[in-house]
């Protein structure tokens, strides 16, 4: 696992106990390589769209599920979304949740409002990372934190070059109530607040593919994956904070 995730490695007690991430923490969802998304539980949306195309690819030897938005119409989208219970939501909110990517972003118009995107939504708040290209041809992503103008705003951040699979993490601070966004084990994003629910209404699910925007794109997919605390790890920290208030006050 990317030493970035440290931070709900944290959150959870894991560093404490010498336990590793992948034995306190549970994934939600998850897509991987060449994989059909409708095969590991995730739903199409729509069930066809005018000018985007999909499909498996290995990519000179990384598999991958590749999604190609050739159209500049506004809403020509192809999309997947897997449901988040309200269980694995709560433990999320509560103990921190990590969004990992891993992907490139071969071609692409010259925009930071990219088509081809990621996200959480927990039911009040919209996590959401987009991948377009600068003018120089290196990767831009850009989180979005209000989408009712254009440009859309957000903080952005730079990967030079387009050639190279990287590693995206939205990593939750549940007492920052924000997330933090690492490029290959670096944090390049601090305290990203989302989009509120008011303007990607009140899913709980994870999606990624190509969105509404009215820009060419194409987005290829080695792995996107939502993880939250196991139940368990939760009541560590409950027990670690007790032990530490009653420390304190003898």
């Amino acid at each position: 696992m990317q030493a970035t995730s440290s931070r709900v490695l944290a959150i959870t007690a894991g560093l404490v106990l010498g336990v590793s991430q992948a034995a306190i923490a549970t994934t939600v969802a998850s897509h991987l390589g060449m994989n059909a998304p409708s095969s590991e539980g995730w739903s199409k949306v729509p069930g066809s769209a005018s000018g985007v195309v999909e499909g498996a690819l290995d990519d000179g030897g990384t598999p991958v599920w590749v999604i190609d938005d050739q159209s500049n119409v506004q809403g020509s989208t192809l999309l997947y979304t897997h449901s988040v219970s309200d269980p694995d939501i709560a433990l999320g909110n509560a103990g921190g949740w990590v969004l990992r990517v891993v992907l490139r972003v071969p071609s692409s118009d010259v925009t930071d409002d990219g088509s081809i995107f990621a996200g959480y939504r927990d039911g009040a708040t919209g996590w959401q990372m987009n991948w377009a290209h600068d003018a120089q041809g290196d990767t831009v992503v850009k989180l979005f934190t209000d989408a009712n103008v254009f440009p859309i705003l957000g903080p952005t951040a730079t990967v030079l070059g387009s050639s190279s699979y990287n590693t995206y993490e939205l990593v939750y601070d549940p007492i920052a109530m924000s997330a933090d966004l690492f490029i290959n084990g670096v944090e390049r994003i601090s305290d990203y607040i989302g989009l509120p629910g008011g303007q990607v209404g009140n899913e709980k699910q994870v999606l990624f593919g190509a969105g509404r925007s009215a820009i060419a794109g194409e987005g290829r997919y080695r792995e996107v994956t939502l993880s939250v605390p196991e139940p368990a790890a939760l009541w560590v920290v409950a027990l670690l904070a007790l032990g530490t208030a009653v420390r304190r006050r003898a």
